[in-house]
């Protein structure tokens, strides 16, 4: 098996949402990717 280095951009949008609550959220997800078998980087 050969391992591959993939980019992967997530972008959040809620026009519902002030701006610290979408940071909020992206912390959240950037640290559940982290634990993620194999994830070198998340941020």
């Amino acid at each position: 098996m050969s391992l591959e280095n993939i980019q992967l951009t997530i972008t959040l949008s809620d026009p519902k949402l002030e701006d610290e609550d979408l940071q909020e959220d992206t912390r959240y997800i950037s640290s559940e990717i982290e634990g993620f078998d194999g994830v070198q980087k998340a941020g």
